[in-house]
């Protein structure tokens, strides 16, 4: 993790890079790559375990970045949170697809490799995408950095202390939120129909 002066330095660095980008200046796009490719890299490595699978979805996820990079919009994220779960989204999408050839196989497959450094696991990505679906429905009457803090954990797969610095609150305030978040939910799932499913996610 990154002091937080190296961090906000960064994520100058890479907005003005973005801007670059979206005005079509390649150079800046090289700029991206050497700032962010050794950490993206690390973590598709802790996610896939193949270099050569690594190596395409990096590709993929840069790609996406250079096409959206007009698209980015700075008031609802960071410059590097924001390229990290384009990348993400392109590993687990790559999980998923080999999850389930393997589960036309066999129904026992075993459970990816957990991702370290506080970031969640594919079984638990997986678990987020169902909660995306279940929770919103029960999100309106929290407060909103609460609300904000769930659907960050639970559809972009960001670990408490990524949804730390993207809110810019310490990273026991966001586990706090989270806890007391659920726990609402809960209470609001006893006469739902969705109470079986998503006391299985929450709990």
């Amino acid at each position: 993790m990154l002091p937080p002066d190296r961090y906000q330095a960064l994520n100058d660095e890479l907005l003005d890079c973005l801007t670059q980008c979206a005005e079509g200046r390649p150079e800046a796009f090289s700029r991206i790559y050497d700032l962010t490719s050794p950490k993206f890299s690390a973590i598709l490595m802790k996610m896939v375990g193949n270099e050569a699978e690594c190596a395409d979805i990096l590709q993929d996820a840069y790609l996406s970045i250079w096409k959206a990079a007009h698209r980015y919009d700075p008031s609802k994220g960071k410059p590097f949170t924001w390229m990290l779960v384009i990348t993400r989204n392109r590993a687990l999408d790559k999980i998923r697809k080999r999850t389930r050839d393997r589960e036309t196989q066999t129904l026992s497959g075993h459970l990816i490799e957990t991702l370290q450094d506080e970031s969640r696991n594919p079984h638990e990505d997986m678990q987020g995408q169902m909660l995306r679906d279940l929770l919103v429905p029960y999100l309106s009457d929290l407060k909103p950095e609460v609300a904000k803090a769930i659907l960050l954990s639970s559809i972009d797969g960001l670990s408490a202390r990524e949804i730390g610095e993207e809110m810019g609150v310490p990273t026991n305030t966001v586990k706090s939120w989270i806890r007391r978040g659920l726990k609402s939910i809960r209470k609001d799932l006893e006469n739902s129909p969705d109470r079986d499913k998503l006391h299985k996610l929450i709990n």
